[in-house]
């Protein structure tokens, strides 16, 4: 374990420095976003926020909205998330963040819990290298990044109490893996513990874990904080945990100085954690630890379209129907629930007021404006189970304005007649919002939105409020939610109190009526609103008959704003609604149609045979739109790989029969997580994992390695050959996979060890080297307690997926 005297001699401010009851202010937050300052050494309180996606803003303002966390591992390209983490980097620096809470890695055991968009992957070696990237490059920026949440927070449902049971030797292969190589390989300045217990003990208070794992083995020296509201006891403060959050102090504060002062929990744990604090807020302010380099809008967007452009897959593409050609089309139709809707990012903590907004429609048309190609769009069905986040574009201002959204105006409740701040608003699902004024008023203001709903079609309009505060909504003049009106409570995420207001309203199309919202904020400084209008629809036959006429059709389908979310596991892996019948119905109309998939991760696809050409758009962030269009059309070259298994079916999950349990989570299925069962087991999956397509051809030429002397610290390395032979340049992700012949040990049949993604021109070779250490040939022996290696044959696998294997290469360890 890293000591408090190591610490020490790098560090202005000394532990020793502090009074005890200054050092123990320091294990809990202040508020819900900041640590404690020491005002008489001019110690620093520090700012957390919520990422990964973003830098979400306390008071709701707008920030860039990257690609999801299973896009970002779509990509395989550790280099590009650096870049993109350090522009996340000089967001949050821009935003007064020090913090950013991100990057998650906890592993996708299954495709039902709600936040596998959040993380990664199924594979804990891919997990660790995307993450080892995300914290390096945030770090490079001099903001923290909080590697969460450790460990095997792997389910939503009761996710505050659940007791995940994992053997040791899966533990550590799979679940502690990426933690122990992003500790290893970046040093994250903080740790966010699990909300679940492990094995019997809270996260927050298991010591070993934190203490013999972590802070023993590992030799971790950053920040072990918890999840909000995760902490149980204040006996965690000398199990591992140095912070409670959010503040003020529950376990921690005057319990914590009452339980030194009792002698029952010793002043050097005290001191230990103070240190850690004080580390974090010295690597904070230190300026060495950053490029400066000033924040851009326009270079986020550039990195954000770069992250999504490579992370789309190409899944199928049999006829050869994409690349679409411009000269050969006269109309398009772009059909589905997600064809115009922006779906680009999962709920909950994570989600942000994107900056820019585009669906996949728009975009189609704004890139064929200058084309005599004409652009057709039909919803054709609806895939929202409760109304979605209202359309900005449904509303104006005023009658007259061709502006969109709604006036929004913040208003001190002792200054009733004079805003405080006036703006345009164009997002309606705020996860966070009005925190400075909160602050500055102790909660008493209100804010006031106001303009006019164009009604596009004349039906009965669905409404629904989600807040923690409490709403006042007239449209047409008529109030459709206010305190004095039934409510439903909600518990939002598990953490926070919240309630329900749902409502209808008959409006005629064409007609525009005065549409006006009051918010009056809840009793704490976290708000939260989400102000849901569905649109009347009955598309489905206007959008057969419309893939009949055209040329060519782009159906947009997938998850819903609802389906991915902090909170709420889901219940099944289908596209909701009728969208299943949409797509039979148009690929029945019209052959020449692609299928897009707005989507964080598996579906089912009864379809799948009567479909050529298929693209996984994932949840692709703000410019996510522009990307598939660049894709679609040629632009860019598609080279995005599926970071986990896509199934045929739920039931062929390894996880089925035990998730996600109840007070117990048994996690039965071992280290054969994703495609170790899937491809060990030998199931057909749907897609496997590491698949995905590009719009040229790779010949993998050859492979050589040099031989394995010996058990201790063995190294392989392993050469490649490989060239484009197709016509266009692209990227391709070779991956190497390690296989031990005839082994005495239960072991997946092959498991990724390495992998690189190089850029081709067509007839352009390569040569790739791939060192293999000895962690790649290792397995976890639970009788000595430490990695193993067994002598003997290992073949190593060189493919495009962990199905399409192209090369061999044996080895010995002898």
């Amino acid at each position: 374990m890293n000591t408090i005297e190591n610490f020490e001699s790098d560090e202005n401010v000394k532990v020793d420095s502090l009074t005890l009851e200054e050092k123990v202010s320091l294990f809990a937050g202040a508020n819900h976003w900041n640590t404690m300052e020491v005002a008489r050494l001019n110690i620093e309180s520090l700012c957390f926020s919520d990422g990964p996606t973003g830098v979400r803003s306390s008071d709701g303002n707008a920030s860039t909205v990257f690609p999801v966390g299973t896009a970002i591992a779509a990509t395989w390209n550790p280099e590009l998330i650096e870049k993109m983490a350090a522009s996340l980097g000089r967001e949050a620096r821009a935003m007064g963040v020090n913090v950013l809470l991100a990057p998650m890695v906890n592993i996708q055991r299954s495709p039902l819990a709600g936040r596998n968009f959040e993380t990664y992957s199924e594979d804990p070696y891919l997990t660790g290298c995307i993450g080892s990237a995300f914290v390096n490059g945030l770090q490079s920026e001099g903001v923290g990044a909080s590697l969460k949440h450790f460990v095997a927070n792997n389910q939503e449902t009761n996710r505050h109490h659940v007791d995940a049971l994992i053997s040791e030797r899966a533990l550590r292969e799979i679940y502690l893996a990426p933690f122990e190589q992003i500790v290893k390989e970046a040093n994250p300045w903080t740790i966010m513990t699990a909300y679940n217990k492990v094995n019997g003990h809270f996260m927050t208070a298991n010591s070993k874990l934190l203490l013999e794992i972590l802070k023993g083995e590992w030799g971790y020296d950053g920040l072990v904080m918890s999840d909000w509201g995760a902490t149980h006891s204040t006996e965690a403060a000398r199990l591992g945990l140095d912070l409670e959050m959010p503040g003020p102090a529950i376990h921690m504060g005057q319990r914590l100085l009452q339980a030194v002062k009792d002698g029952e929990i010793s002043e050097a744990v005290i001191d230990d954690g103070a240190a850690r604090l004080l580390r974090l807020v010295r690597r904070c302010n230190d300026t060495t630890k950053s490029t400066q380099e000033r924040f851009s809008r326009a270079d986020q967007r550039k990195h954000a379209r770069s992250v999504a452009e490579q992370a789309i897959t190409l899944l199928k593409n049999d006829a050869g129907i994409l690349p679409l050609d411009r000269s050969k089309l006269k109309s398009i139709a772009v059909i589905g629930p997600n064809a115009d809707a922006v779906i680009i990012q999962g709920g909950g903590s994570s989600h942000v007021v994107p900056a820019h907004k585009e669906t996949i429609y728009e975009a189609i048309k704004n890139y064929l404006a200058d084309s005599n190609i004409t652009v057709f769009h039909s919803q054709g069905t609806d895939n929202e189970i409760i109304p979605p986040g209202a359309d900005y574009r449904l509303f104006s201002p005023t009658s007259e304005s061709l502006e969109r959204g709604l006036k929004v105006e913040y208003f001190k409740n002792n200054e009733p007649d004079v805003p405080y701040s006036s703006a345009m608003d164009t997002h309606f699902e705020k996860v966070g919002f009005g925190a400075t004024l909160y602050d500055e008023t102790k909660g008493q203001f209100n804010i006031l939105w106001s303009g006019v709903l164009k009604a596009p079609t004349t039906g009965t309009y669905e409404i629904q409020m989600i807040q923690t505060g409490q709403t006042t909504l007239s449209i047409a003049n008529k109030v459709l939610a206010s305190p004095e009106m039934d409510t439903e409570y909600l518990n939002l995420a598990g953490i926070i109190p919240g309630n329900i207001q749902i409502a209808t309203i008959d409006l005629e199309e064409g007609c525009s009526y005065p549409i006006e919202m009051r918010y009056i904020p809840a009793k704490t400084p976290f708000q939260f609103l989400r102000f849901g209008l569905r649109v009347p629809n009955d598309e489905m036959e206007e959008a057969i008959k419309l893939a009949r006429k055209v040329d060519a059709v782009v159906l947009v389908a997938g998850v819903s704003t609802t389906s991915d979310q902090e909170g709420t596991d889901r219940e099944n892996i289908l596209l909701q609604g009728r969208q299943n019948e949409l797509i039979s119905r148009v690929l029945e109309a019209n052959p020449n149609t692609v299928v897009v998939l707005n989507a964080a991760g598996p579906v089912e696809m009864p379809w799948l045979g009567d479909t050529s050409a298929l693209l996984n758009a994932w949840l692709p962030g703000q410019e996510g739109a522009a990307a598939v269009t660049d894709i679609l059309f040629g632009e860019c070259n598609p080279s995005g790989k599926l970071p986990m298994t896509f199934p045929r079916q739920l039931l062929d999950n390894p996880s089925h029969t035990s998730f996600p349990g109840d007070h117990e989570s048994h996690y039965e299925e071992g280290v054969f997580v994703g495609y170790r069962h899937y491809d060990t087991n030998n199931i057909d999956p749907l897609f496997p994992f590491g698949h995905g397509l590009s719009y040229t051809e790779f010949t993998y030429i050859s492979v050589n390695g040099d031989a394995l002397i010996g058990l201790e610290n063995p190294l392989a390395n392993i050469k490649v050959v490989l060239r484009n032979d197709g016509t266009v340049g692209g990227h391709e992700t070779v991956q190497v996979y390690v296989s031990k012949i005839s082994s005495s040990q239960s072991r997946p049949i092959q498991e990724l060890k390495g992998f690189k993604k190089v850029y081709l021109e067509a007839e352009e070779g390569t040569l790739l080297s791939f060192d293999l250490n000895g962690r790649s040939f290792s397995y976890w022996d639970t009788d000595a307690r430490q990695w193993a290696i067994e002598p003997g044959e290992y073949m190593i696998y060189i493919g495009s997926s962990s199905r399409d294997i192209k090369l061999r290469h044996k080895l010995t360890v002898s």
